[in-house]
């Protein structure tokens, strides 16, 4: 079994006297991070694609479901570029709200994982959610294809897409809960 890396960032010796050699993970200013990512492993491009997929969904029903309600309401039917504007809208929005709460929208829930604070590794702040979603209009161009997230997702270490990398964020798996 390898040995697990301590707060110091060293591990024991095996010499019994407590010594500590450093590791490789230990030397440089991302050494904490790196050992932070061990307790919080990445999440997968698959998770996060399953993921994003089961919200837009959810956002498209309920988009649907209001825009015909617009329509009976209006008795004429609603334009294709605002049924365009309410989608665009409540998706940013579905996922301010969500991820502001705790990291998760329910896409992230059913596929446990969530966003976190790429520094603490904690839910992030309002304002690097708020960035991480606006700059959704980027990661999903061509609209709604997402190629360019994927793209960076893909090509970044920490598999980040542009939101990501301007907020400061990442996505990690949940943590194991023992019941």
């Amino acid at each position: 079994m390898p040995a697990v890396a301590n707060q110091q960032g060293g591990v024991p010796n095996g010499t019994g006297s407590g010594a500590k050699q450093p590791t490789q993970q230990s030397q440089g200013a991302g050494a904490q991070k790196i050992v932070q990512h061990v307790s919080h492993p990445l999440a997968t491009v698959g998770q996060r694609f399953w993921a994003l997929l089961i919200d837009l969904i959810i956002v498209t029903v309920v988009s649907s479901i209001l825009a015909l309600l617009l329509s009976i309401a209006a008795l004429r039917l609603v334009s294709l570029e605002l049924l365009s504007s309410i989608v665009l809208g409540l998706s940013i929005l579905y996922f301010i709200l969500f991820e502001s709460m705790d990291g998760q929208t329910i896409g992230k829930k059913i596929m446990h994982i969530k966003v976190v604070s790429e520094d603490s590794m904690k839910k992030p702040d309002l304002i690097a959610v708020i960035i991480r979603n606006v700059l959704r209009l980027i990661d999903s161009f061509p609209p709604n294809f997402y190629i360019v997230g994927f793209i960076l997702v893909i090509l970044t270490d920490k598999h980040q897409r542009l939101g990501d990398i301007l907020a400061k964020t990442v996505v990690v798996k949940e943590e194991e809960r023992i019941s």
